[in-house]
C-alpha cells in the first residue's frame, strides 16, 4: 500500500495494482523517450553520412572530372584522336577509384567524436575550391600544350583575396552543415558538373566522329620521317649507339631520305615562300633590329617596314585575311553573314589561295595550325598530298635523334594524365599555391618535360631538311609557332624550363632564319624566291597609343633582289601580302577576291580599321559571326604617335570614305 495527495492535498492509499500501473507507464514513456532519442541520433548519423559522401563526390568530381576536361576540351586539336576517349574513361575511373578511397578511409573513423570535425575540414575544403574553380579563376592568359601564356605568380591583391577566402569557408564550412537544404545543395552542385562535363563529352564525341575519316596522315605522302624511323629501328646500324642523324647523313644510300616534300624548292622556277611567326611582336623586332643588326645581316634582299600592324589582336580574325586577303577579315566576314559557319568560311579562304597556286601549275606545300579545322578544309583541297596539319611526324624524328637528350619528348602527350590531374588541383587550390602546382610548366605531378616543343622542332625540320629538287615552281605557307607560347627555348635555341621570355624565342627565330637563308642560298634557292616574313599579331599591348597588340615584324624579299636590307616607313597591313604573291598568277589562275598588287599604289596614308575580338576561341563566337569590339581606325603615318588612332563606332564604320580594310 502507498499513500499520495489528492487535489485537495490529502493523503490518499493506494493499492498495489494502481502502483504497478503507474510505474509501467513511467516506463514506456521513459523507452517512448529512449527510442526518439535513438531515432534522431540515427537520423544525424545517416544525414551526416550521406553529407559526408556528396561532400567527397564533388571535390572528387571537380578535381579529377570537371576541371581536367574543361582543359582538355579547349584544345582538342593538340591530342592525338585515337587518345581522346581512353583518356575521358581514365579520367572517370580516377573520379570512381578517389572516391571510394575516400569514403573507405572516413568509415575507419566513423563514431568517434572527431569524425564530425573531419567532415567539417573537407567541407571546407569543398568550398575552397568552389570558389576558386568558379570564381576565383585567375588570368594566365592562353593556353597552349599546358603552358600558360603568363607565369602564375601572386599579388598582394591576391593574397588579400586567399586570406578573405579561407576565413569565410572555415566559417561557412562549420554553419552550413547544420541547415537541412545543404544536402540538396550539394546534390545540385554535383549534377551541374556533371552536365557540363557531359556536354564536353559530347564535344569530343562530335569531334572524333568529324575527324576520323580523315586522319592527319593522309595530307602527307609517306615521307622521309617514316622511312627515317624505320632505318634508325634497325638494330645493326645502332647497336654501338650510333647517332641516327648522323647516320642517315653520312650514308650515301640514303640521299632521297634527308628531304621532306614539303620543303622543297625548284632552283629554276619560281619559289613564293610565307612564314608567319606566330605572335612575333613587331615592337620587340624594332628593338632586335636596333641591338642585334649583326642578326639580319644575312636578309640580303630584304625590306623591313617597321610600321606595319594587323587587324586584330589574337590568330582567329587574322590568319585567314594573311593568307587570303582582307575579303576574309574578321569584319568582312562578319558583313558578308555566311549562311553555314566560321570554321567552314575560313576553311574557304585558305582552299581558295592553296587551289589557285595548284590550278597554276605551281606546287603546293604548307604547315597550318589553328584557327584551320583540317575536316573543314581537307574536302575543298585539290591537292592534299603536301598539306601537314599533324606535327607528330616532325616530334617522332625530334625523338629518335635528340632520344639521348634530357628534352626528348615524352609520350604524356598521349594520354596526359599527369598535367590533367595538375590541372584539375591548380584550379582547385588558392593563388598563393598555384605557382608550386604549375612549377614553370612542369606541373605538380609530372617529371618529364612540357609537351609543345613541337613549335620549335618544326623550324628544326624545315631548317634542316629543305632540298632543291622541285621542278615546278612553288608556294610555300608555313605557319609557325617558335614565337608563341610555349616559350620553351633560349636565345641561343637550346630548350629550357617554359619562362615568359618573349624576346629570347624571337631572336632563336630570327638565328634559325638566318641559317635557312644560308642553306637557300647554298642551294641556289634563294635569288628566285620571293619571301615574306611576318605575324599574325603582337604580343606587347602598351607600345600602341591604342593599348592593344596589333603591332607586326614585316619582312619581305622580292625575286632576284640584292644588297643589304632596307627600311620603308609605309604603312602596311598582314593581309596586304596575298596582293602580293596573287600578282605572280594573276594570269592563269587569278586569287579570288584579291586585290591588284598593294606596292604598286602603297599611299603613305591609308585608312585602316582595326578591332579587338570578344574571345579568341572559335566555339566561344556565334555560329557565323564574330563577336567584335573596340573599333578603331588608324589613320597612317608612325603607329606609336596617339594623332593617327581614331576610335569609331561600328555603326559609324560604313559612313567613312577611303576605309582600306573594307572589302565586300
Amino acid at each position: 500500500m502507498k499513500n499520495r495527495l489528492d487535489s485537495t492535498n490529502k493523503n490518499v492509499t493506494l493499492d498495489k495494482k494502481d502502483s504497478n500501473s503507474i510505474i509501467e507507464s513511467k516506463n514506456l514513456n521513459a523507452a517512448s523517450i529512449n527510442e526518439k532519442d535513438s531515432n534522431d541520433q540515427n537520423f544525424a548519423t545517416h544525414k551526416q553520412d550521406s553529407i559526408t559522401k556528396w561532400i567527397l563526390a564533388n571535390i572528387s568530381f571537380m578535381l579529377l572530372v570537371f576541371s581536367p576536361l574543361n582543359v582538355y576540351v579547349s584544345g582538342l586539336y593538340e591530342f592525338e584522336l585515337e587518345y581522346m576517349m581512353p583518356t575521358i574513361l581514365v579520367l572517370f575511373g580516377s573520379f570512381l577509384l578517389l572516391y571510394f578511397s575516400l569514403i573507405y578511409l572516413c568509415s575507419f573513423f566513423n563514431g568517434f567524436r572527431f569524425y564530425k570535425f573531419i567532415v567539417i575540414f573537407f567541407n571546407i575544403l569543398l568550398l575552397v575550391g568552389f570558389c576558386y574553380t568558379f570564381i576565383f579563376v585567375g588570368d594566365y592568359g592562353l593556353m597552349s600544350y599546358f603552358i600558360f601564356d603568363k607565369l602564375p605568380s601572386v599579388s598582394k591583391t591576391q593574397r588579400v583575396i586567399d586570406i578573405f577566402v579561407i576565413i569565410c569557408c572555415i566559417v561557412l564550412g562549420y554553419f552550413l552543415l547544420k541547415f537541412r537544404f545543404y544536402i540538396n545543395t550539394l546534390k545540385v552542385l554535383f549534377i551541374v558538373m556533371f552536365c557540363i562535363s557531359s556536354l564536353n563529352i559530347y564535344k569530343v564525341i562530335e569531334y572524333i566522329i568529324t575527324h576520323k575519316n580523315m586522319s592527319l596522315r593522309e595530307f602527307s605522302q609517306e615521307n622521309s620521317w617514316q622511312s627515317i624511323e624505320k632505318m634508325c629501328n634497325i638494330e645493326s646500324n645502332f647497336q654501338n649507339n650510333i647517332d641516327c642523324h648522323e647516320f642517315v647523313s653520312t650514308n650515301s644510300r640514303n640521299d632521297d631520305l634527308k628531304t621532306d616534300p614539303v620543303f622543297n624548292f625548284s632552283t629554276t622556277q619560281k619559289n613564293i615562300l610565307v612564314i608567319i611567326l606566330d605572335r612575333a611582336d613587331g615592337y620587340y623586332f624594332k628593338e632586335h633590329y636596333k641591338n642585334h643588326k649583326d642578326l639580319f645581316a644575312n636578309f640580303t634582299g630584304f625590306t623591313y617596314f617597321p610600321n606595319a600592324i594587323s587587324t586584330s589582336g589574337s590568330t582567329l580574325p587574322t590568319l585567314t585575311s594573311i593568307i587570303a586577303g582582307k575579303y576574309y577579315t574578321a569584319y568582312n566576314i562578319n558583313n558578308r553573314k555566311v549562311k553555314d559557319s566560321l570554321s567552314n568560311e575560313i576553311a574557304r579562304g585558305y582552299a581558295s589561295i592553296l587551289n589557285a597556286f595548284y590550278d597554276s601549275n605551281y606546287e603546293v606545300g604548307d604547315i597550318l595550325d589553328y584557327p584551320l579545322d583540317y575536316k573543314d578544309l581537307y574536302p575543298l583541297l585539290k591537292d592534299k598530298n603536301k598539306t601537314t596539319y599533324d606535327f607528330k611526324k616532325y616530334d617522332d624524328i625530334y625523338k629518335l635523334i635528340h632520344k639521348d637528350t634530357a628534352f626528348a619528348l615524352d609520350d604524356n602527350a598521349k594520354i596526359p594524365l599527369s598535367r590533367l590531374f595538375s590541372i584539375g588541383i591548380f584550379k582547385f587550390v588558392p593563388y598563393f599555391l598555384r605557382p608550386a602546382i604549375y612549377k614553370e610548366g612542369r606541373w605538380f605531378f609530372n617529371t618529364n618535360i612540357p609537351v609543345g616543343f613541337g613549335s620549335y622542332i618544326v623550324m628544326e625540320s624545315f631548317r634542316d631538311f629543305i632540298s632543291n629538287t622541285a621542278s615546278k615552281p612553288t608556294f610555300k605557307f608555313f605557319h609557325l609557332s617558335i614565337t608563341h607560347p610555349p616559350y620553351i627555348v633560349d636565345s641561343n635555341c637550346n630548350p629550357t624550363l617554359p619562362t615568359n621570355n618573349h624576346k629570347d624565342t624571337e631572336i632563336c627565330a630570327i638565328k634559325m632564319l638566318n641559317q635557312i637563308i644560308e642553306k637557300m642560298k647554298t642551294l641556289d634557292i634563294y635569288d628566285n624566291t620571293q619571301i615574306f616574313i611576318l605575324s599574325d599579331h603582337g604580343i606587347e599591348s602598351s607600345a600602341l597609343p591604342i593599348h592593344y597588340n596589333l603591332t607586326i615584324p614585316f619582312f619581305y624579299k622580292p625575286f632576284n633582289a640584292k644588297g643589304n636590307l632596307k627600311i620603308d616607313s609605309s604603312n602596311i597591313v598582314n593581309y596586304d601580302i596575298a596582293s602580293i604573291y596573287c600578282e605572280n598568277i594573276a594570269n592563269l589562275s587569278p586569287c579570288p577576291n584579291v586585290d591588284s598588287n598593294i606596292l604598286k599604289h602603297l599611299d603613305k596614308k591609308r585608312n585602316i580599321l582595326t578591332f579587338r575580338i570578344k574571345d579568341w576561341e572559335i566555339e566561344k563566337q556565334g555560329k557565323n559571326e564574330f563577336y567584335l569590339k573596340d573599333f578603331y581606325i588608324f589613320k597612317g603615318g608612325d603607329i606609336y604617335d596617339s594623332k593617327n588612332w581614331e576610335s569609331v563606332k561600328e555603326s559609324d564604320i560604313n559612313k567613312i570614305q577611303n576605309l582600306d580594310s573594307i572589302k565586300h
